[in-house]
Parts: C-alpha cells; structure tokens; sequence
C-alpha cells in the first residue's frame, strides 16, 4: 500500500511537472506557496499511514530509533550528519558543473522571496524528517524483515526512494538513490534515523537559500 502511494505521488508529480504547472507558478508571478503546503500536508500523512494506521498504538518512536541518551551519542549523530551533509553538497556541485543547472521545474519553484523562504525553512524540516522516518525507519525495517538482510533492505529502500523524485528527472532520481543508500548505510549502523534527519533537513534547507 505504501508502494502504491508513493508511486501514485510520483506519477502525480511527473505529469505536474510535464504540463509545466511549477513553472507556470513562477512566471506568472504566483506564490509558490501554493507549492510547498501540499508537499508538508502529503509527508505528513505518510507518516501518519506507517506509524499509526493499522496499529494499535503511535510507533513514531520506534520508527525513529536510538536517541540521544548520552552527550557522546549526540555527537556521533551530529559529526555524522555534518560528514553526510558535506558529501551530498559536494556531489551536489559536482554534478552541477558537470551535467549544468537544475531542471527549469525544479529551479522555478525554489524560493525568491522572503515569506516562500521561511515557508520553505518549514517544508526542509518537515520533508527531511518524514522522507527519513518513512524510508530509512519503517522501509528499511520493513525490507529487513522481509529480507532477512539488511543489506538488500537498505539497497531496496534506495531504490523506491530514488523512485519517488523521478519527477526531478532519471538523472535526478539515480543521485538521490545514491543518496539514499548512504542514508540508509547511516541509519542501519546507528539504529537510528536522527542523523539521517539532520543531513536531509539541512540538504533541502541549503538547496533553497543558495540557488
């Protein structure tokens, strides 16, 4: 079911961005507010859907992992986010200059104004903290389960991950599920997914303010 909404996302967003309704936004002045609210309202009720319905109780804890019970714990988490982070930015710029700028339907809806920023401060958040509860907890516990290995879960999870941003483009969809797999690598070696959270909300949060 969770598959089948993803999927159902994606093609949504693909056709979206095919008919142009991003850039349409932007040119014709529009707040792309309008954008970022359904994209808060949408991770937030996938995170809803795996860690609540068709459980008797709310298993966002579980899916979260190990906290910070220890200052030490907090600051493995933390270098590990700044050290997933820098790796991402620089693949990020590498593969600028390279392959050139982003896609005009993933540039036009990046923020120009200061409201759509501190919107989409909000939207960096809450898309970093869901996507990594979703994928890198409940998939990737899920997968192993089923599984029986936790390599092939963290592998399988990158793959549907890279998946769910095609409408970015193939190109766009392979780098994220490269970045999906050393999220997932992180999140199984930390039995938690608060690191990956970090480096994900400050992915998307540096994406919109530097562009």
């Amino acid at each position: 079911m969770l598959l089948a909404l993803y999927l159902a996302v994606a093609i949504t967003g693909l056709a979206l961005t095919r008919q142009g309704a991003a850039p349409a936004i932007a040119r014709e002045g529009g707040s792309r507010v309008a954008i970022y609210l359904p994209l808060i309202v949408v991770q937030l009720l996938l995170v809803v859907y795996v860690a609540r319905i068709g459980r008797p109780r709310w298993a966002l804890l579980s899916l979260l992992g190990e906290r910070w019970s220890t200052a030490r714990r907090a600051g493995v988490d933390i270098v590990l986010a700044v050290a997933l982070w820098l790796a991402i930015r620089g693949l990020e710029l590498a593969w600028t200059r390279m392959a050139g700028p982003p896609p005009h339907a993933i540039a036009a809806i990046l923020p120009v104004s200061s409201g759509e920023r501190i919107v989409w401060a909000l939207v960096s958040v809450t898309v970093g903290a869901c996507e990594e509860l979703v994928f890198r907890g409940y998939l990737r516990i899920q997968l192993g389960a089923f599984t029986g290995r936790a390599w092939l879960a963290i592998l399988i999870q990158a793959a549907i991950f890279g998946l769910a941003h095609v409408q970015q483009g193939a190109a766009s969809a392979i780098r994220i599920a490269i970045y999906g797999l050393a999220l997932g690598a992180v999140a199984q070696s930390r039995r938690s997914v608060v690191p990956c959270i970090l480096a994900h909300a400050a992915t998307d949060l540096v994406s919109g303010f530097v562009h």
